[in-house]
C-alpha cells in the first residue's frame, strides 16, 4: 500500500506539472490505469491504456469484481491498444474503442555488438523453454515431454522455478538454467537449435515468439489461433499436453533447417506490418492530442 501512495503522488505530480493532452498507461498495474481514468476527467487529457493480456482478464478473469473494473476500463478509455483480433473483439464488445498493435521483434544485444557464440550442450540438439512457472504455462506437460524424446535433444528451461518442478525424478535430459542476466538470456536464445514458448491462453502473443524471431530460430508454439495467424511460418505448434509437445519438438528438430529459412521471412515480414501499424498508432495519437475521438 505504501508504494501505490508513493507511487501515486509521484504521477500526480509529474500530471500536474505537465498538463499533457495525452497519457499512455499499462494495464496490468489496474490500480493505475483506474487512477488515470479518474484524473483524466479532472485534468482533461485523453486516457489510452495499453492493455495486456492480464489487464483484459485480470486475474485469468476469475475475480468478478476485478473483471468489472476490467470492462469499465475498456469502456471509459479513449483507446485501449491491445496485440491481436480476438482481444479487440473484446473490448469493442465492451463499448470501448480499441487497436490492434503487436510489439515489435526485439533487436537482441548482439545487433551492437559481436556475434554471441553458440554454447554447447550434452547432447547434439539445444531446445531452450522459454518459462516463467506461472500459471498459464504447461510446464509440467514439457516436462513429461522430455522423457518421451531422445536422450540427445536436450531441454534447457528457463526461469526460477520455486519449486515447481519434481526435481527427485526430472529426465535426464532437462537441464535448469533458474533466473539469466539478459546478455546470458539472448546468448542462450541465439545458441538454441529449436525455441520453446508455450501458454494455455488463447489469445496471447507470447514474448518468447518474438524473441525467437529475432534470433531467427525454428519455434515450438502453442496451437492457438491468435499465435497462429500471427507468428505464421518458421512454428510447430503444439497443444498443452505431453504427447504432442514430444511431437512437436522432434518434428521442429527434424525440421529445423527449413523452419529456419522460414523464420528468416517471417522476421522480415513482422516488422514491416509492425512499422505500418506503428505509423497508424501515431496518427490515432495525435488526433487525440488535438481533441479527436
Amino acid at each position: 500500500m505504501q508504494r501505490y501512495l508513493k507511487s501515486l503522488i509521484r504521477t500526480l505530480e509529474v500530471l500536474f506539472r505537465e498538463r499533457p493532452a495525452v497519457v499512455v498507461v499499462q494495464n496490468p498495474s489496474i490500480v493505475l490505469a483506474s487512477v488515470s481514468i479518474w484524473l483524466s476527467r479532472i485534468l482533461g487529457f485523453k486516457i489510452v491504456i495499453d492493455a495486456h493480456n492480464s489487464g483484459i482478464y485480470p486475474a485469468e478473469g476469475q475475480v468478478p469484481l476485478l473483471m468489472r473494473i476490467s470492462r469499465w476500463l475498456q469502456k471509459k478509455a479513449h483507446l485501449t491498444v491491445v496485440t491481436n483480433r480476438a482481444l479487440l473483439d473484446v473490448v469493442h464488445g465492451n463499448r470501448g474503442r480499441g487497436f490492434v498493435l503487436q510489439d515489435p521483434v526485439p533487436l537482441p544485444p548482439c545487433f551492437y555488438s559481436q556475434r554471441f557464440k553458440k554454447k554447447s550442450v550434452n547432447g547434439k540438439i539445444n531446445v531452450l523453454y522459454i518459462c516463467t512457472f506461472s500459471c498459464d504455462e504447461p510446464y509440467r506437460e514439457v516436462f513429461e515431454a522430455a522423457a518421451k524424446i531422445d536422450s540427445n535433444i536436450i531441454i534447457q528451461v528457463t526461469g526460477r522455478h520455486g519449486g515447481n518442478i519434481p526435481l527427485d525424478d526430472k529426465p535426464a535430459n532437462l537441464q535448469f538454467l533458474g533466473f539469466v542476466p539478459d546478455e546470458i538470456y539472448w546468448e542462450r536464445l541465439s545458441s538454441a537449435d529449436v525455441i520453446m514458448d508455450l501458454t494455455f491462453r488463447k489469445n496471447c502473443l507470447l514474448c518468447g515468439a518474438y524473441e525467437a524471431v529475432a534470433v531467427e530460430k525454428p519455434l515450438v508454439l502453442s496451437d492457438t489461433a491468435a499465435l497462429k495467424a500471427y507468428f505464421d511460418r518458421g512454428c510447430v505448434y503444439v497443444k498443452p499436453c505431453a504427447d504432442d509437445i514430444a511431437r512437436g519438438i522432434i518434428q521442429a528438430v527434424q525440421n529445423r533447417t527449413r523452419l529456419h529459412h522460414e523464420m528468416k521471412q517471417q522476421k522480415q515480414i513482422l516488422r514491416f506490418d509492425w512499422a505500418a501499424r506503428q505509423a497508424l498508432f501515431k496518427r490515432k495519437l495525435r488526433a487525440l492530442s488535438h481533441g479527436m475521438d
